[in-house]
């Protein structure tokens, strides 16, 4: 059995409860498949990073405030007895949370999404949308803590187009699974406080958190001379493999943090180059233009010495 903690969405409390476990958002980013998050962004929230805290974003907020008409629109059509829920779930082993958006009895789950773009939602060719995968397992996630059959996942696109997706039913294959990976994450990487690698996806995260110290340069370990030749020999293929090379680079924006230098073993040097500039869209009288960060990483040879 779950157990049912009442709290205000956003609260401190709620903020710490996140904290001491894997919640529905977090699920997918452990396996990759995220669009919004990483392992290492779950990881630093997860250690409560005061540097970086949660923060509700205007597209959270408008999502939050159009769940109420959206469950309405669900009830119209399904004629079932749906209700918000209230609080979060904690699956009875501690460490799986779960928010779902509202349930339907003691069967069903319902989960309410809003979207500007429909490409998001509609699969090349199709004439219906459906579920991605990310929602599959965040979806997953909530029947697994709440014990749950089925879930109805609801889309609005564009502020007027409503559907009712395809219902997504519970795998007890991916919960046997899923129970497996969250303990064995946390305990690696929570526990014992191990950052985990970084991805492409963690690009503007990476700048967020590091400086830049155009002086500073730190010495890498053997691996990353492999890593960079990787990223050379993909970068000189017929086929270059974007992504990859794009997962190579993050992981020396990691390793460098605030250094601009990284020293291999065998005297190779990454340089990287932080370029700040305004963004064209603003008007340099807006006090509140942005600034653009840009970085670029380019490969030394050895230095030889002189005869």
């Amino acid at each position: 059995m779950a157990e049912l903690i009442e709290f205000h969405q956003g609260s401190p409390e709620w903020l710490e409860a996140r904290r001491s476990g894997i919640t529905a958002t977090d699920a997918p980013a452990l396996y990759g498949v995220s669009p919004w998050s990483s392992p290492l962004k779950v990881w630093t929230e997860k250690k409560a990073r005061e540097e970086y805290p949660f923060e509700v974003t205007p597209r959270m907020l408008w999502g939050q405030r159009l769940e109420g008409p959206m469950l309405d629109a669900y009830i119209e059509e399904t004629k079932l007895p749906a209700t918000h829920t209230h609080g979060m779930f904690r699956h009875e082993g501690g460490l799986l949370l779960a928010s779902p958006d509202a349930e339907v009895g003691e069967a069903g789950l319902v989960e309410l999404k809003t979207s500007q773009f429909a490409e998001d939602w509609f699969e090349a060719g199709a004439a219906e949308p459906h579920v991605p995968l990310h929602v599959q397992f965040q979806v997953r996630h909530q029947m697994l803590v709440t014990d749950r059959l089925w879930t109805d996942v609801c889309i609005l696109i564009g502020g007027n187009d409503f559907h009712i997706l395809p219902r997504v039913w519970r795998d007890e294959d991916w919960d046997h699974h899923h129970l497996q990976v969250v303990p064995e994450w946390w305990a690696k990487y929570v526990v014992g406080d191990v950052e985990p690698a970084a991805q492409a996806a963690d690009e503007s995260f990476l700048k967020q958190r590091y400086g830049y110290e155009p002086e500073k340069a730190v010495e890498l370990e053997e691996k990353f001379a492999h890593m960079l030749d990787d990223w050379t020999a993909l970068g000189n293929s017929m086929r270059q493999d974007v992504a990859r090379r794009d997962d190579i680079v993050a992981l020396f924006r990691q390793a460098l943090g605030e250094a601009a230098v990284g020293i291999l073993p065998d005297g190779r040097r990454v340089t990287r180059t932080r370029i700040e500039k305004h963004d064209c869209r603003y008007t340099k009288k807006d006090p509140t233009h942005e600034v653009v960060v840009s970085e670029q990483f380019r490969l030394n040879k050895p230095r030889q010495p002189r005869r």
